[in-house]
């Protein structure tokens, strides 16, 4: 029999610093504004916007909930869902997603601290590009050349594995203390570069691109699929987070406002990091006279050619205000990657109560680790990018549609409706029930298919083909395969009587 001893969260605020933790991270910094800049900025914006309230409100709210009201992580929760059919399957889905993503997010989170590190002498100053591509990364020509092994990435990655055992091995005492005194610190930090911005000469180009769409460019799916995929990525959804942390919370919490606030907090990170990140492409693009969009190279390594020229370009003391900065940026990506762990350690510890959270956590990071080293040679962006297009562009919309579909029908979903209501003592409209069963699934059916159709008539990235398979699909492949053998190997425990919250 197995056993729940996680404590639960002492507050409703401190579940809500915790969610918001998870979802403002690296996300909203490195992964909205390059998405924004490859698809139209405004345009972008309003799609994302759009998805929100049709789909982040609603899966949020139903993740949560479900965690919420059985008080077991993503598997175990998805088991309570139906009792003829072993659906446990589609939560250890999840959980593997969240696996992959932690294994090359903390890479990247390693190089927010390389340029924590590099803050004092700003080594990017003459060339950002230059530097973060060639200086530091060593990117190669293409993805078949493999290139050398960045050894320094490494042990900064070793480091941040240091530091999430420390935190994550005092259970939910350890994410507590990171919600309550390291997610508001980021905040206030992306609001001073942003106003700085503002200030640039130029700015308003970048500005308007960002803030004043092109309504033509609403009438792609492409922007729709991109626009739902970071919904997904950003609120983590579909990677059994939300699952695990709304298992730690008491039943009686309003979660309907609790998850309002939460978009609210996530959203708003997202538009103070994509303010101060056009600001800049305006100033770049007037000083060189070319177009915003022909500013920098899109993709990953946006963020960390823009953001470094923007504190370059600071007033006064940019040196002090970029160290500052980029260690806000690694309290961001640590607050993500402490919900990326606990989203695996709980529903192991809730299935298997012999082994200790110690043990648990060992494991789980040398196996992230190992698949991490791809991401650490000449070719490791490459690699990420793939790695990144797969789990979030597909895998997350993937379990997202199926956890939609499984629990409107099978739950039934007006079932955690009327459980909700009546923890909280809170009304939430019928349309929470529409949405599930009949809006969203086909929504994300769409856009899957559209990705689909798309990676299909333009190879994605044009990476060779045999990459694409072994690293795009076959990590899909992987994650299908072994969420049934975790299904049939753990056993979905029951839960004892939860101890003092924290």
């Amino acid at each position: 029999m197995s056993t729940d001893v996680r404590q639960k969260f002492s507050s409703p605020w401190v579940f809500i610093l915790a969610a918001v933790g998870s979802a403002a991270g690296l996300g909203n910094v490195w992964r909205f504004p390059y998405l924004a800049y490859e698809n139209g900025g405004a345009s972008f914006f309003i799609a994302y916007l759009v998805c929100l309230a049709i789909v982040g409100f609603p899966f949020l709210l139903l993740e949560n909930g479900m965690g919420q009201t059985t008080s077991k992580a993503a598997p175990g929760a998805m088991g309570e869902v139906s009792k003829k059919y072993n659906l446990r399957f589609i939560g250890w889905m999840g959980v593997l997603v969240s696996m992959f993503i932690l294994s090359y997010y903390i890479v990247i989170a390693s190089w927010v601290t390389n340029y924590a590190i590099n803050s004092p002498a700003m080594p990017w100053q003459a060339d950002s590009s230059q530097y973060f591509y060639q200086s530091f990364l060593g990117l190669t020509d293409s993805i078949t050349q493999k290139g050398a092994f960045n050894l320094l990435t490494f042990v900064f990655v070793v480091f941040l594995y240091m530091a999430l055992f420390f935190v994550m091995r005092q259970g939910t005492q350890g994410i507590s203390g990171v919600a309550r005194f390291i997610t508001p610190i980021p905040f206030v930090l992306l609001m001073l570069l942003a106003i700085n911005s503002l200030f640039l000469s130029g700015s308003a180009a970048g500005l308007k691109f960002f803030f004043l769409p092109d309504w033509s460019k609403l009438f792609t799916l492409k922007i729709w699929a991109a626009a739902a995929g970071q919904v997904f990525f950003t609120l983590s959804l579909g990677a059994g987070m939300m699952f695990a942390y709304g298992s730690l919370l008491n039943k009686k919490v309003n979660l309907k406002r609790a998850v309002l606030i939460i978009i609210a907090g996530d959203t708003l990170c997202s538009l103070i990091g994509g303010t101060a990140i056009f600001g800049v492409l305006g100033h770049m693009a007037v000083s060189q006279g070319v177009p915003v969009t022909e500013v920098v190279k899109g993709g990953i390594g946006l963020a960390f050619i823009a953001y470094p020229k923007a504190l370059s370009l600071l007033p006064f003391i940019p040196s002090i205000f970029s160290l500052a900065f980029f260690l806000a940026l690694l309290t961001l990506a640590f607050t993500s990657m402490v919900s990326l762990v606990e989203a695996a350690v709980a529903p192991i510890i809730q299935s298997k109560p012999s082994l200790t959270r110690t043990k648990v956590l060992l494991v789980y990071f040398a196996i992230t680790l190992c698949f991490g080293l791809l991401f650490m040679r000449g070719n490791g962006l490459y690699m990420l990018d793939i790695v990144d297009h797969f789990t979030s562009g597909y895998m997350m919309m993937f379990v997202g549609m199926l956890e939609a579909i499984i629990i409107g029908w099978f739950y039934p979903i007006s079932q955690l409706r009327t459980n909700l209501e009546n923890n909280s003592q809170t009304k939430i409209s019928q349309i929470f029930d529409w949405l599930i069963k009949l809006v969203i699934p086909p929504i994300l059916a769409l856009l899957l298919f559209s990705q689909i159709h798309t990676d299909l008539a333009h190879r994605y990235g044009d990476y060779p083909m045999e990459y694409l398979v072994f690293y795009g699909l076959g990590v899909m492949a992987f994650v299908f395969i072994m969420s049934i053998v975790l299904t049939r190997s753990l056993p979905n425990g029951k839960l004892a009587p939860p101890p003092a919250s924290a």
